[in-house]
């Protein structure tokens, strides 16, 4: 992609100054569109109105410019080493002097190549520097092509296993030294009810935790205390 330069002074030029605005519009985006499709500077009859859709009737607005000796028609010969001549047999316009400040269409294709062949050496003595060549990556390279890699995607991405059940006798031997779970809930553990009343015990010796008898026993009696109160005398 070329720069598009421009004087500082451009805008005051005795021959831009006296353009209006819909000419100097049409002016410098023709110089844009030029540099963007390397036409040094040429813009042909078909073309113009695509320069810019900020213009209307663009046509007229270039014969403005060459009444403003901004651009001259193509054929018309300019001694100006910095026009550049328009394509013979074409019908358009020549912006002058193009080449004052822009590139040519060869300068700008020969600083491409030259780039493309720096980048390309330097590219080829790092991977010397540090050991590397550059991978194949056509589809015969297995490493890089797309069914290695959703194979080995599938691989390393895969789930883990499930854990056993409890009780189901898969999840392996006891370990050495774990210590058994004390009696109380159906898993082996304690349940809170059981760690409380050990607790008590501890700091009132005289309490003795509830059994299933002694809880019978009490319901029982709460009964019979009832029935006597709801008899008929």
């Amino acid at each position: 992609m070329p720069w598009v330069r421009f004087d500082d002074q451009f805008p005051i030029h005795r021959k831009v100054d006296r353009l209006s605005d819909a000419a100097y519009r049409l002016h410098t985006s023709a110089i844009f569109w030029s540099a963007r499709n390397l036409t040094d500077g040429f813009v042909s009859e078909e073309d113009l109105d695509s320069v810019t859709a900020r213009v209307r009737t663009p046509a007229r607005f270039a014969a403005e410019c060459v009444n403003r000796d901004t651009w001259h028609e193509a054929g018309t010969p300019c001694a100006s080493e910095k026009c550049p001549p328009a394509p013979e047999g074409e019908t358009g316009w020549v912006i002058h002097d193009y080449w004052a400040y822009q590139p040519s269409k060869a300068q700008v294709l020969a600083d491409r190549d030259a780039a493309a062949r720096r980048q390309a050496k330097w590219r080829e003595s790092k991977g010397r520097r540090n050991g590397v060549t550059r991978p194949d990556m056509s589809e015969n390279d297995p490493i890089h092509n797309g069914s290695s890699n959703g194979v080995t995607n599938a691989v390393i991405n895969a789930s883990p296993p499930r854990p056993a059940p409890k009780g189901s006798g898969a999840e392996g031997p006891e370990r050495p030294g774990r210590r058994a779970s004390p009696p109380g809930s159906p898993s082996g553990r304690a349940d809170n009810q059981s760690v409380a009343e050990a607790l008590r015990v501890g700091k009132d010796p005289g309490y003795r935790p509830a059994t299933p008898e002694s809880v019978n026993g009490h319901v029982a009696a709460a009964k019979a205390a009832l029935a006597a109160k709801l008899r008929p005398p």
